[in-house]
């Protein structure tokens, strides 16, 4: 896998993770597809990606007052 394919799969992961702070059912899975020709080579158009929320863990920082999202990859 070429570095700009990892970044924009990383970059995808990282706007799934507003929609995922949402919250999904045990169980549920999530689908998101979205055009990408303008960052791949020709002849690829579209990025998906599905979230399990058992391979999603979520943390609170009470302190920053920030939200994050980790996904394991596996």
């Amino acid at each position: 896998m070429s570095p700009r394919t990892l970044f924009v799969l990383l970059a995808t992961l990282c706007l799934l993770a507003g929609s995922l702070s949402t919250g999904l059912a045990v169980g549920e899975t999530k689908s998101f597809a979205f055009p990408i020709g303008q960052f791949l080579p020709s002849g690829t158009k579209t990025a998906a990606a599905s979230v399990d929320p058992q391979d999603v863990v979520k943390e609170k920082d009470e302190t920053n007052n920030e939200k994050s999202v980790t996904f394991i990859v596996q």
